[in-house]
Protein backbone atom coordinates (compact mmCIF):
# COMPACT_ATOMS: atom_id res chain seq x y z
CA UNK A 1 0.00 0.00 0.00
CA UNK A 2 1.61 3.30 -0.99
CA UNK A 3 0.49 7.07 0.53
CA UNK A 4 0.17 8.35 3.89
CA UNK A 5 -3.50 9.17 4.17
CA UNK A 6 -6.48 7.19 4.44
CA UNK A 7 -10.35 8.10 4.22
CA UNK A 8 -12.70 7.02 6.54
CA UNK A 9 -16.15 7.42 7.53
CA UNK A 10 -17.21 8.70 11.13
CA UNK A 11 -20.12 6.31 12.76
CA UNK A 12 -20.35 8.75 15.77
CA UNK A 13 -20.28 12.07 16.94
CA UNK A 14 -17.08 12.90 18.84
CA UNK A 15 -17.25 12.81 22.21
CA UNK A 16 -15.48 13.56 25.57
CA UNK A 17 -14.01 10.65 27.73
CA UNK A 18 -12.42 11.10 31.16
CA UNK A 19 -10.78 7.57 31.71
CA UNK A 20 -9.33 8.92 35.48
CA UNK A 21 -13.34 8.93 36.69
CA UNK A 22 -14.78 6.60 33.90
CA UNK A 23 -16.67 3.46 35.65
CA UNK A 24 -14.86 0.32 35.27
CA UNK A 25 -17.67 -0.77 32.89
CA UNK A 26 -17.32 2.14 30.23
CA UNK A 27 -12.95 1.71 30.79
CA UNK A 28 -13.65 -1.84 29.27
CA UNK A 29 -15.85 -0.97 26.65
CA UNK A 30 -13.63 1.58 25.50
CA UNK A 31 -10.54 -1.29 26.13
CA UNK A 32 -12.11 -3.66 23.52
CA UNK A 33 -13.09 -0.74 20.61
CA UNK A 34 -9.81 1.00 20.90
CA UNK A 35 -7.43 -2.23 21.48
CA UNK A 36 -6.01 -1.07 24.38
CA UNK A 37 -5.88 -2.36 27.78
CA UNK A 38 -7.72 -0.82 30.49
CA UNK A 39 -4.51 -0.15 32.50
CA UNK A 40 -3.02 2.01 30.11
CA UNK A 41 -6.05 3.69 29.49
CA UNK A 42 -6.12 4.76 33.19
CA UNK A 43 -2.76 5.75 33.24
CA UNK A 44 -3.56 7.83 29.70
CA UNK A 45 -6.49 9.72 31.71
CA UNK A 46 -4.75 10.24 35.03
CA UNK A 47 -1.99 11.82 33.12
CA UNK A 48 -3.33 13.61 30.47
CA UNK A 49 -7.45 14.62 31.77
CA UNK A 50 -9.78 14.49 28.99
CA UNK A 51 -9.39 13.34 25.60
CA UNK A 52 -11.69 12.90 22.84
CA UNK A 53 -12.58 9.95 21.00
CA UNK A 54 -13.42 9.72 17.38
CA UNK A 55 -15.51 6.70 16.00
CA UNK A 56 -14.88 5.90 12.99
CA UNK A 57 -15.68 2.89 10.20
CA UNK A 58 -14.13 1.20 6.98
CA UNK A 59 -12.15 3.20 4.68
CA UNK A 60 -14.96 5.41 2.26
CA UNK A 61 -13.16 4.45 -0.51
CA UNK A 62 -13.48 0.60 0.26
CA UNK A 63 -17.03 1.32 0.91
CA UNK A 64 -17.89 2.62 -2.34
CA UNK A 65 -15.66 -0.39 -4.50
CA UNK A 66 -17.83 -2.84 -2.39
CA UNK A 67 -20.84 -0.94 -3.90
CA UNK A 68 -19.82 -0.81 -7.07
CA UNK A 69 -18.83 -4.68 -7.11
CA UNK A 70 -14.95 -4.94 -7.23
CA UNK A 71 -14.53 -5.81 -4.07
CA UNK A 72 -17.30 -8.98 -2.48
CA UNK A 73 -18.00 -9.97 1.04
Amino acid sequence: MRGRHVDVAVTDLPRDIDHAWSSQNELASWSEYEGWSERAGRAYGQRYGIGLQVRYGLPALTTRLTQAGFIRR
